[in-house]
Parts: C-alpha cells; sequence; structure tokens
C-alpha cells in the first residue's frame, strides 16, 4: 500500500476501486480549495473595514454581504472538509503509518507556531508603542496560537480577543481532523450495533442540534450566544461531523440519501436564486448597531435576525458536495488543500503587513477609500507568497526541524512526502507515468 521510490522520497497512495470515485474526491478538493479562497477574500475585505472604519471606506455597501458569506462560507468549508477527509482516511488509513503521520502534523504546527510567533511579535510592538492590545488578549492570542484550540473567545465586549481574527477557521479545521478517528470509529460502531438508521438517526439529530442552536442565537440576538458558538471548536465539530455521516450514507448506497441527492440535483437552479436573493436582501442595509448582538467578529456590525441562520451554511455544504459530483472537475490535488489550510492561519498577519507597506507609500485616506483595490491586491498577494512559501520553503523548514528534534528521539527518518491518487486497476507505473496525481 506504501511504497518508497529512494531514500529521500516516500509515496502515500491513496486508492480507489473506480475512475468515478477518484474523479469525485478531487472535485471535492476543487470545491473545498474555491471555498478556502471565497473566505480568504472575505477576510481580506473584513480587514480594511476595521482598519478603515465604517465611514470612510468603500466596503460599506457591501459590508452585511460579506460577514453573511464569511459565516455560510465557513460552515460550508468545514462540512465538506468533514466529507472529504473521510473520503481520504478510508482510501488510505492501511499506508498512513506514524512517519508519515507524524510529518504531515510537523506541517501544520509549523504554520500554526510560525503565525503564533508573527503575531506575538506584533502585539508586544503594539503593546510597548501604541498601547491598544490588552494582556489578556495577548494572553489568549499566545495560548490558543500554541495549542492551536478555539474554544474562550466568548464575549463581545469585556472579553479577551485573538488578535490573528480569522485563524479559527484553520484551528478548527486541524481539530476536526485531529478527532476524525475518533468520530469515525464511533460511527462505525453504530452502524454496526444498528445498521443504517444508526447513521441516519445521528445524522439527523446532528442537523436538529445546529437548527437548535440557530434558534436560541435567533431569540438571543441581544447576549453574545451566536458570537460565542460560531468561531468556536464545538459548532465547528458538529459540522465536521456532519459531513461524515454524508460520506458515510454515500458509502453505504443509502437508497434514502441517494433519492434526496438525485432530488437536490433537479431543483439546484430553485438553490442557486435562494441564496442570491438571501446574500442580495444585505446589500446596503445594516441594523442598528447595539451592544452586544450577534456579529463575526467583535469589531464588525451586527448581522440582521436571518442572517444569523447556521443551519444555511451546513446545506450549502452538502449541495457543493452534491454538485461536485453533478459536475466532476479533477484539476485540485492533496497538497493543494493543505495549502489553503496554511493560507487561512497566515491572513490577518499578511494583510497586517501589506496595509504597513502601504502606508509606508501612501496617505491614510487614500487607502481608506480604495478599500475594495486594497482588498483585491492583498488577496491576490496573500495567495501568492503563502503559495510560494508551501512549495519553496515550507518542505526544506520542515525538513530541518524534522532532523533536529524527530530523528534523534524517535529514530525516523525524514523522507519527501508523495500522496498519490490511483485506480486500484491501474498498474502503479501507469498511473504515476500516464496521471500526474501525486502531490
Amino acid at each position: 500500500m506504501q511504497r518508497t521510490e529512494s531514500c529521500d522520497t516516500c509515496e502515500v497512495l491513496i486508492i480507489f476501486d473506480h475512475e468515478t470515485e477518484k474523479t469525485h474526491l478531487m472535485s471535492i478538493m476543487d470545491v473545498f480549495c474555491t471555498l478556502i479562497l471565497i473566505f480568504l477574500a472575505c477576510t481580506c475585505c473584513t480587514f480594511c473595514l476595521s482598519m478603515a472604519g465604517s465611514e470612510h471606506s468603500q466596503l460599506v455597501a457591501i459590508a452585511p454581504i460579506i460577514d453573511a458569506l464569511t459565516v455560510d462560507v465557513s460552515a460550508a468549508t468545514v462540512v465538506i472538509a468533514g466529507y472529504m477527509f473521510s473520503n481520504l482516511y478510508e482510501h488510505m488509513s492501511a499506508c498512513f503509518d506514524r512517519n508519515v503521520a507524524v510529518q504531515v502534523a510537523l506541517e501544520m504546527i509549523l504554520d500554526i507556531w510560525g503565525v503564533c510567533l508573527l503575531v506575538s511579535v506584533h502585539c508586544i510592538i503594539n503593546l510597548i508603542f501604541i498601547g491598544s492590545v490588552t494582556w489578556q488578549s495577548f494572553a489568549l492570542t499566545v495560548f490558543e496560537g500554541v495549542f492551536n484550540f478555539r474554544l474562550l473567545d466568548t464575549h463581545q465586549i469585556a472579553g479577551a480577543h485573538n488578535y490573528n481574527a480569522s485563524a479559527w477557521l484553520g484551528m478548527n479545521l486541524v481539530c476536526c481532523v485531529g478527532f476524525l478517528n475518533m468520530n469515525r470509529q464511533g460511527l462505525h460502531a453504530l452502524q454496526q450495533r444498528f445498521g443504517i438508521d444508526g447513521i441516519r438517526f445521528i445524522a439527523l439529530w446532528n442537523m436538529a442540534a445546529i437548527f437548535l442552536v440557530t434558534l436560541y442565537a435567533i431569540f438571543y440576538t441581544n447576549d453574545s450566544l451566536f458570537y460565542s458558538i460560531l468561531t468556536n471548536l464545538p459548532l465547528a465539530n458538529m459540522q465536521f461531523t456532519l459531513g461524515m455521516h454524508a460520506w458515510a450514507l454515500k458509502k453505504s448506497k443509502d437508497e434514502l440519501f441517494d433519492a434526496c441527492w438525485k432530488f437536490v440535483e433537479q431543483i439546484r437552479y430553485v438553490i442557486y436564486v435562494l441564496l442570491l436573493c438571501v446574500w442580495w436582501g444585505a446589500l446596503d442595509s445594516r441594523p442598528d448597531r447595539k451592544e452586544p448582538c450577534g456579529r463575526v467578529y467583535y469589531f464588525n456590525d451586527c448581522l440582521w435576525t436571518y442572517q444569523l441562520s447556521l443551519v444555511q451554511g451546513c446545506i450549502i455544504g452538502l449541495f457543493g458536495i452534491i454538485l461536485s459530483a453533478k459536475h466532476p472537475m479533477s484539476n485540485s490535488k492533496l497538497r493543494n488543500c493543505m495549502c489553503m489550510i496554511s493560507m487561512i492561519f497566515f491572513c490577518w498577519p499578511v494583510c497586517y503587513v501589506i496595509y504597513f507597506i502601504l502606508g509606508m507609500s501612501f496617505s491614510e485616506n487614500s487607502i481608506r477609500r480604495n478599500g475594495v483595490l486594497v482588498s483585491s491586491a492583498m488577496t491576490a498577494i496573500l495567495y501568492t507568497v503563502i503559495f510560494l512559501y508551501y512549495k519553496l520553503a515550507k518542505r526544506h523548514l520542515v525538513e530541518i526541524i524534522y532532523k533536529l528534534f524527530v530523528t534523534p528521539k524517535f529514530s525516523y527518518v525524514y523522507q519527501r512526502l508523495r500522496f498519490c491518487l490511483i485506480v486500484q486497476n491501474t498498474s502503479i507505473m501507469d498511473a504515476t507515468e500516464k496521471i500526474d496525481d501525486c502531490s
């Protein structure tokens, strides 16, 4: 299941029984990367709004749409991640040994701790020269950065806040993937005990729990409930396991799930229109700002009540899974998905650096009044810089850290990992030569 071409390279094979299974997974990867790119664009816009203030920026008119997209796209991303990583784990678990697991974990830790170091330096400089950062928020930023644990940012006004504001999605994704095997074993035991009805029940129960949380958030808009659960781990874990349930039902060829799948395919254009109406309805319309209220970040404006739905993003995620099978694509690779997760961690610090460089070249008013151009440039620069870092520098940094700290203690030998998607009835040599699905 795993073979090594040389002492420097290790190929981890992800083996499928049919070509359609491989194409479907690659389509899911494309959707996953696209959703993260939308989230990054929204985050860059949010950053520009937070720096410019509500009265100066061009982005003010679309700020409610940006917030609504952030809520829905983040939920859809986590749901699709649950489906995608369950699919991957199913086909690669036999060859995923400890050496490979340590290297993958080290790649993620390098991003998490590297970003934590950057943000900590920024906070210290701010504490010394400006004083707008509180010690409580600095401590929370370091704690969440070191342990990658998002659970304590629960109060909009008096509470401490992470100054890497947008890193919550990456933190939650990494934690959910860490819980994947435990959740998978629970699902397997449930299916063995109750059959397919057990998976149906737990999926409906999970969706009902998310719907119940949405109702509480709508009824208690004058509380920090929506804010406290949106970016924290418990909700993300529910969304992630919902994607796992979808994969389990798809793998089991459940007739009811297949019928729902086909029905959604038939009404997909109606769903397009409904989603556009929901987002378009928020254009240039903001409720009165009150403290506290339902919002994405503590510095954001309030959302309308109908924008507080946490179910809508889950539905979009399931919808994306179904459409990826209807319109298959095969351009993405596993490494691209890992690179996009790295971009989530680096997004806010990179935006600070770009804004600082622009501030040395242009006046503050010019930057604020050209928020659309600045946010677009930030998204493009972020994508380019982190992509180059991932392709050119990250593997060398991982290799150095691995040889200094891991090899002496555990006697593991560093090998460059290549993840290859192949079909079982194709020979390994033909798969790697004719189809470039290794990354």
